[in-house]
């Protein structure tokens, strides 16, 4: 929460609502369950990433004719 702080200039409260707002979208999914030093995975970022990935290496390997 530290650094959601540092990097958004906001208080602990508001760094702490954001964050499990994100979660709750499950735009955020919490990677280490402890109450102190939480780390946070942006999953669905990840997964249309690398969904845009594939769909990119797909067309690559097979592209269209004409």
């Amino acid at each position: 929460m530290k650094e959601v702080r540092k990097l958004l200039g906001v208080t602990f409260p508001a760094a702490n609502k954001a964050i499990g707002d994100l979660e709750t979208m499950g735009i955020l999914r919490k990677v280490k369950q402890q109450s102190r030093n939480r780390i946070y995975q942006p999953h669905e970022i990840l997964n249309a990433m690398l969904t845009s990935m594939d769909i990119i290496l797909d067309q690559a390997q097979n592209p269209r004719v004409g």
